[in-house]
């Protein structure tokens, strides 16, 4: 029976889940890692905030925290987040 051997180089350059989900969860404009909390300031889809932030509504009087649509973030390259402000 012939043997295959299997070259690990060949899938170093396959992306994995875990890299995918890292790489959806960065800004495509700046490049900073939303996952690891890092944002830019002065970067519209970062929009001062990582993966959550407090209600924009009120200020987070409320205590609530609303969460980042990294879809819609990346599609308008602009920070969209979803959540609901509890002051309402």
């Amino acid at each position: 029976m012939p043997t295959t051997e299997v070259n690990q180089d060949h899938f170093s350059d396959i992306p994995t889940i875990e890299g995918l989900r890292l790489s959806y969860e960065s800004c495509f404009t700046c490049g900073v890692s939303w996952y690891d909390h890092h944002i830019s300031l002065d970067c519209a889809e970062c929009g001062g905030y990582a993966l959550q932030r407090p209600c924009p509504e009120c200020g987070g009087k409320c205590s609530s925290y609303w969460t980042r649509n990294c879809a819609i973030s990346h599609e308008k390259r602009r920070a969209t987040w979803e959540g609901k402000c509890l002051c309402k």
